[in-house]
């Protein structure tokens, strides 16, 4: 039973909206999802350590928001004054950079194909701001450390909160090389052996294979036309599905960015 314009306690996701009826039938994501209550986490933070973690939270951000709006910071360097240019360039990708975070946030399962959009684009942006570039931030081994960094750096409240999100960002990271085809015959226990490239076979480490993957996968916002041979095998390897909370990446880079704000003066020297 639909009745319109306002939810029937007890109906569950998709039939709880009538617009569920023309959103595609096929699922882009795999992995057990956590709306209507399924799945919950399994660890959950206190409210004390909510609070511990908005007021670093705040802290941090003031000290990131110190850097970036500080005009001796960007300074021309052949002149040695303010380019204002410049400055207005930064402040607006960091406003690009917190939004698009936080779209990944506030959308939910229902809305994953956004979430993923959200964060290509604020890895882009951390790309543009010179905070790593894309494939390097989509690296499973470089993603797993950045995590360990944080553990390890982080107070415990404040680490109770942020971390379990990153961390299945990470496990969602590793699992995308699930998506390549076991027969294939490019695939190996160890990552894609023998793809066509103009100087001969290439081997990629899955390491190597999900980046690329992933690369590739972001720009297909531009369409799939004008691949490499080798860029169509890569991609016909793959089911074409990725885990839930990959899109969580965006919020991982932005939290060691905002742990480390003197990472952003060290940027911009």
């Amino acid at each position: 039973m639909w009745l319109f314009g306002r939810p029937v306690a007890g109906l569950t996701y998709p039939t709880d909206q009538l617009i569920d009826t023309v959103r595609p039938a096929a699922e882009r994501f795999d992995g057990p999802g956590r709306r209507g209550g399924q799945n919950p986490p399994t660890a959950t933070a206190t409210a004390e350590q909510t609070m511990a973690f908005f007021t670093w939270w705040t802290t941090q951000v003031n000290k990131v928001l110190a850097v970036a709006t500080d005009p001796v910071n960007f300074a021309d360097r052949n002149s040695n004054v303010c380019s204002p240019v410049k400055h207005w360039q930064y402040l607006a990708s960091i406003e690009r950079l917190f939004r698009d975070v936080a779209e990944t946030l506030a959308d939910t399962e229902y809305h994953e194909t956004a979430q993923l959009r959200a964060a290509y684009d604020a890895l882009d942006t951390l790309e543009g701001m010179r905070h790593g570039d894309f494939d390097t931030l989509v690296t499973c081994s470089r993603a797993a450390r950045t995590l360990q960094n944080l553990r390890q750096d982080l107070p415990p409240d404040i680490a109770a909160v942020a971390l379990p999100i990153c961390q299945r960002a990470v496990d969602a990271l590793e699992k995308v090389k699930d998506g390549f085809t076991r027969t294939g015959i490019y695939y190996t226990p160890t990552g894609l052996a023998g793809l066509p490239g103009k100087k001969g076979p290439m081997n990629k480490t899955w390491d190597q294979a999900t980046s690329l993957y992933l690369r590739r996968d972001r720009n297909s916002a531009h369409s799939f036309l004008k691949m490499d041979e080798w860029e169509k095998a890569l991609l016909f390897s793959h089911n074409g599905t990725l885990p839930r909370g990959i899109a969580a990446l965006a919020f991982l880079d932005l939290l060691d960015l905002v742990a480390r704000p003197d990472q952003i003066a060290a940027k911009l020297c």
